[in-house]
């Protein structure tokens, strides 16, 4: 008989002790892994821990099983409380004016994509790209909230008001000093942004110009970054597209996609490249 893994014990060792469990997926670095979340009742549904987590607490505690359970239900525990305390305090953030404008970022999706998010949300289209600028609040914990056009009335906020503190807010995120370069290539984000990144023309510029390229092709990795590379003749644009789109459905989850398509900058402005 096939010994059974960790994961499957230490499952197997939550179901005797009477503990509904489930086994569910998250994302890390664009790979699926799984997990195993605790049902405790009453609406209260822990977090899942990854099958990396369990295989690290298996080493810790010298291959106990029932040691590594223990640890398992009091950090899904703890993490229920904590998730219940981030929940509340993110409920008071949400109705303080200030906060929201200090805190509020500009993110980036593509519009067709996203129709249904976009539907109650503030946004404004990135002229001449199929992309859409929308702000988010970044909350103390580093976790993201969309500002729907239900939480801004809620606090009398404007939504052009918001747009313009999350424009400004992340402008001030863009690193000038410590650009990742690979040569050939320039990987561009925002820490609190993302792919953002992408809307702002005079930094665009900066990193082409540092490169020493007249024109550049900006391309979608995800959400959270794009890359540049100069555009010239050689290159074949239909291959790269094809590249990204074979990258996005093989190693980018769905909701971290930004773009099928390749961007061209010629130093004044982004747009589709046809």
């Amino acid at each position: 008989m096939e010994e059974r893994s960790v994961f499957e014990r230490v499952f197997g060792d939550l179901q005797s002790r009477g503990y509904d469990v489930t086994v569910g997926e998250n994302y890390k670095n664009n790979e699926k892994i799984r997990g195993i979340g605790i049902n405790f009742g009453d609406g209260d549904v822990s977090p899942y821990i990854s099958e990396e987590t369990i295989e690290h607490l298996y080493e810790v505690f010298d291959g106990d099983v029932t040691a590594v359970t223990d640890e398992l239900i009091k950090t899904s525990e703890d993490l229920i409380v904590n998730l219940a305390e981030d929940t509340e305090r993110m409920k008071e953030q949400l109705k303080d004016r200030n906060y929201i404008i200090q805190n509020s970022y500009l993110f980036v999706c593509k519009s067709d994509w996203n129709n249904e998010m976009l539907e109650d949300m503030y946004f404004e289209r990135i002229d001449g790209t199929d992309l859409v600028l929308y702000p988010r609040l970044v909350l103390d914990n580093g976790c993201t909230v969309r500002l729907d056009r239900k939480n801004l009335e809620s606090v009398g906020l404007r939504g052009e008001d918001v747009m313009d503190a999350a424009r400004a807010n992340t402008e001030k995120e863009l690193e000038y000093d410590d650009i990742l370069s690979m040569g050939f290539m320039v990987v561009l984000n925002v820490a609190k942004g993302g792919a953002s990144v992408i809307a702002f023309p005079e930094y665009l510029k900066y990193v082409m110009e540092g490169m020493g390229w007249e024109k550049a092709y900006i391309l979608p990795s995800s959400i959270y970054e794009v890359m540049m590379i100069e555009a010239s003749n050689t290159i074949s644009v239909d291959n790269i597209r094809a590249d990204i789109r074979y990258i996005n459905e093989t190693t980018v989850c769905l909701c971290d996609r930004l773009s099928d398509q390749v961007y061209y900058f010629d130093g004044e402005k982004v747009s589709v490249v046809e």
